[in-house]
């Protein structure tokens, strides 16, 4: 328990760190959609956010490497041999990885232009205005495939927040650049141009800051090694594998929306999966801000202290997502309302599924991640067969209940294969009792989801007269007090709900 203290303080950095980006980013997300609606038509609209879709693909040729470095590193900072060594070993980890990124970033550029134009071509309205924008996108998501060795760098020497903070920064400038371009009438062509430079800048800061922070990673001159990317591509593969089913179960279904129903679909339902996104983003940060500090504790044997933060991980990312997603689930009309304005809205069948789908989700991927962190490699099969699942069952669902069997599709392909499938292994992979855990963790936070939605329910109703944007003021703060004690009432073991106790009478006397 020693090294969990001693990274405590790193890890909360790391969640602040990744909360300010959440933030920025939901900022940017909600800001972004409202503006590009103001600015083009409904259908140009649709279009660009059927870029960023592709775009996830388009990172998804990172194969992998990005996160199985920040693990490498991760291993190499626990292993013996002093500070020298293991400074020796990242730096040609590093620089094996840089390698491979440009070789892979040749690759992805000429297989984007090509398809992009294939696929847009036939499909998009915008006719050469859409193929211009489009290579100037493909441009900026290959600067962004290539700003991947030092952004998993610094994730994988525990600089979690300093990394999230530097996406949250030029997530910002992005979003004032783009204001500009679309001020200055250059429509999707502007919006790609600004995703570029964006792209660009972040990655020269990323490398500037691993340079400042490490610079004995510099004096090492790391040498790309055969026997490293031997040693990287296999679980790399395997990540790409997994990272592929998931693009499929998460982010295609604008382009099944932009083929099936058409893209003046994608505004309304992106707006929600905007909000989810953000919500899953958020519960995450302590999850995301821990797996460094999990591969060190596996990799020194310390068993406490990688059950210890798995425990936590349970708690606050499934506690956290059931306290939001229950207030979006009920107040999610009115949310968009005041975002989008009247019309925009998605429907209650779209919230509703994708709210049940997020949650189940999270819960899912907190143990994929644990797992994955000790350097388990092994949901490849059901990664895959939960994105052939959710493309097939999406698009036979779609033809009667339009968008909504989108979701549905979703929700039926992960219920199927990876919502049990990775809890599953990963308690049977730790030796950890399922009645123990349900016990500790699953009851608690089905009790906590039952009383939130309730809670919620209860004060819509109690607003119902408000104008819906004082309502909304007036509810949330409500919301997530409440969810906030029943969460330590019900949720936190009872030493820690002990040092809650000590906190918040503190704040009171002070």
């Amino acid at each position: 328990m020693e090294n969990i203290s001693g990274d405590n303080k790193r890890i909360l950095r790391g969640v602040f760190g990744g909360g300010a980006q959440t933030f920025i980013s939901i900022a940017v997300s909600i800001i972004q959609i409202r503006l590009v609606l103001s600015f083009v038509p409904l259908d140009i609209a649709g279009t660009w956010f059927l870029f960023l879709t592709i775009g996830a693909y388009i990172a998804f040729f990172d194969l992998g490497v990005g996160p199985t470095l920040s693990r490498e590193i991760g291993f190499a900072t626990g292993r013996s041999g002093g500070p020298e060594k293991a400074a020796a070993a990242i730096a040609g980890i590093i620089a094996t990885c840089s390698r491979l990124f440009q070789l892979i970033s040749l690759a992805v550029f000429a297989v984007a232009c090509s398809a992009g134009a294939f696929f847009l071509g036939g499909r998009a309205a915008g006719g050469g205005e859409i193929l211009a924008a489009w290579l100037i996108f493909s441009a900026g998501a290959v600067l962004n495939l290539l700003g991947g060795t030092a952004f998993s760098a610094l994730y994988g020497l525990g600089h979690v927040g300093t990394e999230r903070l530097n996406r949250a920064v030029f997530q910002a400038a992005g979003l004032v650049l783009a204001f500009a371009a679309l001020k200055a009438g250059l429509g999707i062509k502007g919006l790609a141009l600004a995703w570029a430079v964006q792209n660009l800048l972040a990655r020269l800061s990323a490398w500037a800051l691993l340079n400042r922070y490490h610079p004995e990673l510099k004096a090492h001159k790391g040498v790309p090694s055969m026997a490293i990317a031997r040693r990287i591509l296999g679980p790399s593969m395997k990540w790409a594998g997994m990272n592929l089913g998931a693009l499929f179960i998460l982010n295609s279904d604008n382009i099944l929306i932009s083929s099936l129903i058409g893209s003046s679909a994608i505004p309304p339902y992106e707006a929600v999966a905007k909000v989810i996104s953000a919500i899953m983003i958020l519960s995450m940060l302590n999850v995301a801000s821990s797996v460094p500090f999990l591969s060190k504790a596996h990799a020194a044997g310390e068993t406490g202290a990688f059950h210890s933060l798995f425990y936590r991980n349970i708690r606050f990312g499934v506690g956290l997502i059931i306290i939001l997603t229950s207030f979006f689930s009920v107040f999610g009309e009115r949310i968009i309302n005041v975002w989008l304005g009247p019309g925009n809205f998605a429907g209650f069948a779209v919230l509703w599924i994708l709210s049940a789908t997020l949650i189940m989700e999270v819960h899912h991927t907190i143990h994929a991640t644990v797992t994955m962190s000790a350097g388990h490699i092994i949901f490849l099969k059901a990664a895959l067969l939960a994105g052939f699942l959710k493309v097939a069952s999406s698009a036979w669902l779609s033809s009667y209940f339009g968008i909504a069997g989108i979701a549905a599709g979703t929700l039926l392909a992960q219920v199927l294969t990876n919502n049990w499938y990775a809890p599953y292994i990963t308690l049977k992979l730790f030796n950890i009792p399922a009645g123990r855990y349900f016990r500790e963790v699953g009851f608690p936070l089905l009790a906590l989801l039952a009383l939130t939605l309730g809670s919620n329910v209860l004060l819509i109703r109690l607003t119902g007269d408000l104008p819906e944007l004082p309502g909304l003021l007036l509810s949330f703060p409500l919301s997530f007090a409440i969810g906030a004690g029943l969460f330590i009432a019900l949720v936190l073991p009872r030493d820690e709900r002990l040092r809650a106790a000590v906190f918040f009478k503190g704040l009171y006397e002070r």
